[in-house]
């Protein structure tokens, strides 16, 4: 499956050809396996923006810039994950500050 053929749609990951997941079960998994299940971040303007780049997971997001200043995200379970890049590690958050 490629990610532009995939869609939500009524609680469920579609993409043609493939039976529909439901979000539930996608959710189930990302917990179990302690994969990353939430990030936010700040942002901010002094008259220009900031700019760091975030590793998440050792995957450089290629491509897409994101203009922030402190980018934070959990793992499911035990929250044993992997840090994100220098993240420090905050009970089973991480935080970083561009």
């Amino acid at each position: 499956m490629r990610r532009e053929e995939a869609e939500s749609r009524n609680g469920h990951l579609v993409s043609s050809g493939l039976n529909p997941l439901p979000v539930e079960d996608i959710a189930r998994r990302a917990h179990e396996g302690g994969y990353i299940t939430g990030v936010t971040e700040h942002t901010f303007n002094r008259w220009a923006w900031a700019r760091t780049e975030f590793d998440v997971e050792c995957t450089q997001f290629e491509g897409h810039r994101l203009y922030v200043g402190l980018c934070a995200g959990c793992h499911g379970a035990d929250g044993e994950g992997p840090p994100f890049g220098p993240f420090a590690m905050l009970g089973k958050y991480h935080a970083d500050v561009g």
